[in-house]
């Protein structure tokens, strides 16, 4: 059902487009394509309209654009139009396509003084005289007269006749001021010699002609041939390749005079090269965790606060807790106490009295203020090393009542070959007396059980651990002789690890394991606490 053009119905349009459909003069596009129509009109309200869009209907007259007078873009293409009539009133039109029409002729166009593209391929237009119009619109730029009857041949009119027709053609366009234009498809193309030569040439403001460019290279050459022919043309053609070879060397000496002069910068302000420059930066440490903060302080031994640093720690404790400074005893140096730590340490200070001068057994500022940077990584140490044994004690404690624990439950087999377990014979194994190994002469000896063993002190902090390491092997040993002394986890261990790598070990070499490391070398010397709590900690853990 066709359209009927009426304020009523362009209304509803509207609103189904979601255009204003109360105040139809604020709409500024219209579309109205597909929709059948006949007819322009009911556009009386649309006074602020300005582009307008009427493609493939039926309309066969242009009427009714009246109220439209800002109108600056029609698109009235696939229509049955046969004349221009009834557009000299839109003095405001840029753009127009009127193309795949029944026009035969252009008229009534010179009003349109400010239109700058004009489509009207698929016409029947066939002469000059159709033409003449196009020759009062001082501003067009942009035109298509593609696919039309231009130079169509007549019949009774010679070829002379026909050829004069053609070169009329030809001059009345090129004396257009035009950017853009476009002949495909028109007769006289195909008569033309040097057709694309001859517009280009003679068109100085033309950019786009048919379906290419055109380059101030193809303006010079289409002179040349309009002034002297193909030699002409082709002497032109040479000049230019001369010139852009010129051209070409020119910008390769100055570049290689940027070279050389760059050298000579380089000679007398030479620029020293940074690879770092070039690479990633690296990412920013991130803080530790809280309860991790004050056991990697405890680690580093080469970080030593100065004495201004304590100082102000000092001070600043001491404002909170609302003491003079002369009276009141420093708490928070990382020495002097742990109370203040993230960690689950001791309430109470981990110093007997007295110590470092103090009867309660923290530091006082002024005895701080009197030592050196030696003295305070002696005390530092001397900080470690108690509490490390403190973490062995608790260690100790642990593995007593586990073991007890163990023991009234029903014994169950121990599989040695798991990863804890191998951890924790081969960690037995490694571990010597630190008393002995002080007191021996050839530390590897007493390592590996070479050197006769004095008579240890059952109390010393080896011979406990030692103690329960076997202990811990009898209640594992379910399901097997325990009474049998010749047992030796070891050499499980070694069986059971050498196995799972699919090599072959005799089970006698049990002294050796990690590719024939003795087990006794790893750690020794004044390392041995820390190893005594590593291994406490990783056997409280296994459990």
């Amino acid at each position: 059902m066709a359209f009927v053009m009426s304020t009523e119905s362009l209304r509803k349009h509207c609103r189904k487009l979601n255009l204003y459909s109360s105040r139809l003069d604020l709409n500024d596009i219209l579309h109205l394509q597909c929709k059948g129509i006949t007819k322009i009109q009911g556009l009386e309200e649309f006074t602020g309209l300005t582009t307008l869009y009427l493609e493939s209907n039926a309309i066969s007259d242009i009427e009714g654009l009246e109220p439209v007078l800002k109108l600056s873009s029609l698109y009235l293409a696939k229509n049955f139009l046969s004349s221009t009539v009834g557009l000299g009133m839109l003095a405001n039109l840029q753009v127009l396509d009127l193309a795949d029409n029944n026009l035969s002729k252009l008229e009534s166009l010179e009003a349109l003084t400010q239109l700058r593209t004009l489509n009207v391929s698929g016409n029947k237009l066939n002469d000059l005289d159709a033409l003449t119009e196009l020759s009062k619109l001082p501003e067009l730029m942009s035109l298509d007269l593609s696919n039309n009857r231009i130079g169509r041949e007549r019949e009774g009119v010679t070829k002379a006749d026909q050829a004069e027709e053609d070169d009329a053609v030809v001059d009345f366009l090129c004396s257009l001021r035009l950017k853009w234009l476009r002949l495909v498809g028109n007769p006289f193309v195909r008569r033309v010699v040097g057709y694309r030569k001859k517009f280009v040439g003679r068109m100085q403001t033309l950019n786009y002609f048919d379906d290419q460019p055109a380059f101030k290279k193809d303006r010079r050459l289409a002179l040349a041939y309009l002034s002297g022919g193909v030699e002409a043309e082709r002497e032109e053609r040479a000049k230019i390749n001369e010139e852009e070879r010129n051209r070409r060397e020119e910008r390769s000496r100055e570049f290689d005079r940027m070279v050389a002069e760059a050298r000579e910068r380089a000679k007398t302000n030479p620029i020293v090269h940074d690879p770092s420059i070039f690479r990633a930066k690296e990412p920013e440490p991130q803080p530790p965790p809280l309860c991790e903060e004050q056991d990697e302080q405890e680690e580093e031994e080469e970080v030593v606060p100065t004495v201004a640093e304590v100082v102000e720690e000092e001070e600043a404790e001491e404002e909170e807790e609302g003491a003079s400074t002369s009276d009141q005893d420093v708490e928070s140096h990382p020495i002097g106490s742990s109370s203040s730590s993230s960690c689950d340490e001791e309430e109470a200070s981990p110093y007997p009295p007295n110590y470092f001068g103090n009867p309660q057994g923290g530091t006082h500022l002024s005895e701080i203020a009197t030592l050196d940077r030696d003295q305070l990584r002696e005390r530092q140490r001397e900080h470690r090393e108690r509490i490390l044994r403190r973490e062995l004690s608790r260690a100790t404690q642990t593995i007593e009542r586990r073991t007890q624990q163990q023991q009234q439950q029903p014994q169950r087999p121990v599989i040695w070959g798991t990863d804890r377990y191998k951890q924790l014979f081969a960690m037995a194994a490694s571990m010597p007396d630190p008393e002995e190994v002080e007191e021996a002469e050839d530390v590897d000896a007493v390592v590996n059980g070479e050197e006769e063993r004095e008579e240890e002190d059952p109390n010393s902090i080896g011979a406990q651990y030692r103690d329960l390491l076997e202990r811990t092997a009898g209640l594992g040993r379910a399901g097997s002789d325990a009474s049998d002394s010749s047992f030796d986890p070891m050499d499980e261990f070694t069986v059971t690890n050498n196995c799972e790598d699919g090599e072959d070990h005799d089970e006698e070499d049990g002294s050796e394991a990690d590719g024939g490391r003795p087990f006794g070398k790893e750690d020794s010397g004044d390392d041995g606490i820390e190893v005594i709590e590593r291994e406490a900690m990783d056997f409280e853990a296994m459990d």
